[in-house]
């Protein structure tokens, strides 16, 4: 019988006065504290006008844009620049961003305006990249004519056979010396593809995305995965750069990269905390703890307290010498990144070094039963060393040989910010969290595809008790998953039509 059919006589069965004419949204919010103000003077000057400017022009929370700006400054410097602590212990400077806001935020109007530096060095080392394959075209071309006249040659031992050898060496050394694709940039890949674009673009790879639910939902194992399983070892051997990365399956492999490294900024609507909340082993495996999480008010229908609104229509654009400084900071350390090989190790300052300890300790102390970070001890266990990366960054746009104590001091005050945001998103995971006998019935419903159910069927295709399935079908209905039609004292459960039209949540 058709889903057409089926409706006709469910309709002919349900009292006119049990229709409900429309149905409410999916509750996908919850009732969140307002975060804090972003802590703008903790940026570097540069970053911190770039950010300002956006956010006037664009109309959006300052810490939209500037999350955004530490993401791809944190990338840009690269994966051979590394503070060090002591003796083995080392990090980066390349962030895992994940910034939440709502459909119609301007995620997208922000991410166009900050990747243009990125797009104007990309196209400038397309160039000289592909004039130097068409040169190794060339030397691999003759090196072939080379090694055919050495073959011919009647004399191996012979002065030119000699000579020949020589001269195939020297090319054989230049086609060595090929640079990687430059094309780092990727918004939406598989994990396989992901080793071989790493392998191909010299160990380093920008996932960025202004919509960022296909990359996430690939991390969390809901896309490309068979078993459902998480695909996030990838970004977890990358995110430090102290393995050295191989692959080897199904005959494919690609060369060991020596201190591999992923840059990720993905935005992202608040429902992906709710698929995040859903997926555990996210948070057992550490990927979680890697990432530093931006979850802003909404500015939409807000007004600043002079009562004009926070999202009015004005001609205000970002200045031409605030983005010059931008593009140049970014060109610098893109082609920094580029050209340099070898590592190169950043120290601290002793009293930089001094505060951050006392950074360690108080986040350590409060990681205990009762501590503030002990219901957030999945993320809260990496604060101290995101707090270094971020020293690190400041110091490489201040242009400081070392980590100073006012790098360390800014950094603390942005890592506190993070840590509410994170307490945020937290907070949102746990209101919106559904039991997994909940879950279960959306996957049944969504399974079918059929707008509505019985209970008795529910019961047969979920294994759900009879008293546990009110009440799950009690708590879906509060949420407008589904509501509850009485048809000839029998219970007909209806299915919110947005639940099938979308993907928005499971």
């Amino acid at each position: 019988m058709s889903i057409e059919n089926t409706l006709e006589i469910l309709d002919g069965l349900i009292p006119e006065d049990t229709k409900i004419p429309e149905w409410k949204p999916i509750v996908n919010q919850a009732k969140l504290p307002e975060p804090p103000e972003f802590p703008l003077e903790a940026l570097p000057p540069v970053l911190k006008n770039l950010a300002e400017e956006v956010s006037v022009s664009i109309k959006v929370p300052p810490a939209l844009a500037a999350a955004e700006i530490l993401a791809m400054v944190g990338l840009a410097i690269g994966r051979n620049v590394y503070y060090i602590l002591k003796k083995g212990v080392t990090g980066r400077a390349n962030l895992y961003m994940l910034i939440f806001a709502a459909r119609g935020e301007r995620k997208s109007a922000v991410d166009h305006l900050l990747r243009q530096p990125f797009d104007v060095w990309l196209t400038e080392k397309l160039k000289e990249y592909n004039n130097r394959i068409e040169q190794a075209d060339l030397i691999a071309k003759r090196r072939e004519f080379l090694v055919t006249r050495l073959v011919k040659a009647k004399d191996f031992s012979s002065p030119e056979s000699d000579q020949l050898r020589d001269e195939i060496q020297l090319l054989a050394n230049q086609l060595d010396e090929l640079p990687p694709h430059p094309n780092i940039f990727t918004n939406n890949i598989t994990q396989e593809a992901l080793l071989q674009k790493l392998s191909r673009c010299g160990g380093t790879v920008a996932v960025f995305a202004d919509d960022g639910r296909a990359p996430l939902k690939m991390i969390l194992g809901k896309r490309y995965s068979k078993d459902g399983d998480a695909q996030d070892d990838v970004f977890l051997d990358c995110f430090d750069g102290s393995k050295t990365l191989s692959y080897d399956r199904s005959g494919r492999s690609i060369v060991p990269i020596s201190r591999p490294c992923i840059g990720l900024m993905l935005m992202l609507q608040p429902d992906m905390l709710i698929q995040l909340a859903g997926q555990e082993e996210i948070f057992d495996s550490g990927f979680a703890s890697r990432c530093l999480f931006c979850f802003p008010e909404s500015w939409v229908g807000k007004r600043h307290d002079d009562g004009s609104l926070k999202r009015d229509i004005d001609d205000l654009e970002v200045s031409d010498g605030v983005m010059k400084a931008y593009s140049e900071l970014i060109h610098r350390f893109m082609n920094q990144s580029y050209d340099q090989e070898e590592p190169c190790y950043i120290g601290i300052a002793k009293a930089a070094k001094e505060f951050w300890k006392q950074h360690y300790r108080e986040v350590e102390s409060e990681s205990d039963v009762g501590g503030r970070y002990y219901d957030t001890l999945s993320v809260a266990i990496r604060y101290p060393s995101q707090t270094l990366r971020l020293a690190l960054l400041i110091s490489q746009v201040n242009g400081h040989e070392r980590i100073e104590l006012e790098d360390i001091q800014n950094a603390h005050t942005l890592m506190r910010y993070f840590i509410v945001n994170a307490e945020r998103c937290h907070f949102y995971m746990k209101e919106m969290a559904l039991p997994d006998d909940a879950r279960k019935i959306i996957r049944h419903w969504l399974r079918s595809g059929l707008p509505c159910h019985t209970a008795r069927d529910i019961y047969r295709a979920t294994g759900i008790t009879a008293g546990e399935l009110a009440e799950m079908i009690a708590l879906l209905a509060k949420r407008n998953y589904c509501r509850i039609v009485k048809t000839d004292g029998n219970g007909l459960i209806e299915v919110n039509p947005e639940l099938l039209q979308s993907d928005l949540f499971y």
